[in-house]
């Protein structure tokens, strides 16, 4: 009976929608790739992919890696890149993934530390062949999207340690999920992720137990109903 809940039907609609609609888009072109990078094992990777994003994207106005890692650690930095670097906390010593952990930390962040009003983000491990030409609208989050239904990280959990904003949640039990590997939105919109999106990624991953990696796209996903963002 799920075609009868109404907050499920709205939040359908509003959640994969085809870039070729034309209202989804808006007059904000990318003006920022942003690139997270934690650990001096993914310098060069992160590197590669600034350099990747200056020679096929050169109309960008900046290309932002940010890091846990210093600007020295770098060397020498492609055209129109800076390093932004972050300190974030560190998980007990006892905790299986601390680095992966961490490495969430610095991405949730990321974005907000352009300054454009168009940005872009990428794994590190993406590399741009062809200039982004997306154009956005506030309150719509531009992505590629992955099979698998987000809920299933909490299928083995106690439910004492399962959050209580998951079990009205909509998005989190979709088929198809947001890739966090791209995301794309305006600044206005990236204030509005991204302090949620860290709030709702700590208070999980301190409540479920070390079992499996800490992933920040259940919470993201957790989000967009909450700011009902449409999802492009």
């Amino acid at each position: 009976f799920d075609f009868l809940n109404k907050n499920r039907r709205h939040i359908r609609a509003r959640h994969n929608i085809p870039y070729a609609q034309s209202n989804t888009q808006g007059d904000v072109t990318v003006t920022s790739v942003v690139i997270p990078c934690t650990g001096a094992d993914y310098v060069e990777e992160a590197l590669l992919s600034a350099e990747f994003a200056r020679r096929f994207a050169p109309e960008m106005e900046e290309i932002v890696i940010v890091s846990d890692q210093s600007e020295q650690a770098f060397g020498k930095l492609p055209h129109n890149c800076r390093v932004l670097t972050l300190n974030v906390p560190h998980r007990e010593e006892s905790y299986r993934y601390k680095q992966i952990y961490r490495s969430r930390l610095i991405k949730i962040q990321a974005p907000l530390q352009a300054k454009g009003d168009g940005i872009l983000m990428i794994d590190s491990d993406l590399n741009l062949l062809k200039s982004p030409d997306i154009r956005m609208h506030p309150g719509h989050l531009y992505s590629s999207f992955s099979n698998g239904k987000m809920i299933s990280k909490l299928e083995s959990a106690e439910a004492q340690a399962i959050p209580a904003y998951y079990r009205p949640s909509i998005r989190p039990y979709f088929e198809h999920h947001v890739n966090g590997a791209y995301l794309a939105a305006t600044r206005q919109t990236w204030k509005r992720i991204c302090p949620l999106w860290l709030t709702l990624f700590q208070d999980t991953w301190e409540l479920m137990n070390d079992s499996q990696p800490p992933t920040d796209q259940l919470p993201l996903a957790a989000l967009l109903d909450m700011l009902d963002l449409r999802t492009v």
